[in-house]
């Protein structure tokens, strides 16, 4: 009885510290907005707009940690959150998008992008939707940022990784390798 008053204590604690990074991802937002303009007679509405600094971070983290090394799930996303710094995610909501957006969302999402030395990582370039995923290194070759975008009919997906990201390629590699193992044994 004791420990679940002092477990309620400290939640209650700690939820100002995870509010304190979560304001709105304001660059990300004009990112987003300067595609909405490329498309005038569509409607774009924010949904969802979010920064998660090391401080919000850290209260998971911690958090996660309360769970204990038992469950591997909350072991894994603990040791992915270790790795990140920041995580910004806008989403829109669209609505009007006619027709292709194959030449348009590539322009605009590369104006947006070129405040820095982005590299491309992954293009995926359908007909009626759109994803692509670019990364910036700093002066040593460490992954640093990582930026996300995605486009289709319904929705525009923005999201900004910040941290030691090549740890998390690493982790996320090594973890798909007992996966890989099962799916070969049951033949798939």
């Amino acid at each position: 009885m004791r420990t679940a008053r002092w477990s309620r204590l400290v939640i209650v604690a700690a939820f100002p510290l995870l509010l304190a990074g979560c304001l709105r991802a304001v660059q990300l937002e004009r990112d987003g907005q300067q595609i909405a303009w490329a498309c005038p007679d569509a409607q774009f509405h924010r949904d969802v707009s979010l920064s998660l600094g090391p401080m919000s971070l850290g209260v998971l983290r911690w958090a996660a940690g309360l769970a204990g090394d038992d469950d591997e799930d909350v072991r894994q996303a603990r040791e992915y959150l270790g790795n990140i710094h920041r995580i910004q995610i806008v989403v829109y909501e669209v609505k009007g998008l006619e027709g292709s957006i194959r030449d348009l969302f590539p322009r605009r999402l590369q104006e947006t992008l070129d405040d820095g030395d982005w590299q491309l990582l992954v293009k995926s370039n359908e007909p009626d939707e759109q994803a692509w995923i670019h990364y910036r290194e700093d002066d040593k070759g460490i992954v640093r940022e990582m930026n996300i975008a995605a486009l289709d009919q319904r929705e525009l997906v923005l999201v900004r990784l910040s941290g030691n990201l090549n740890r998390l390629f690493e982790q996320a590699l090594a973890d798909e390798r007992p996966l890989t193992a099962m799916a070969r044994k049951a033949g798939h």
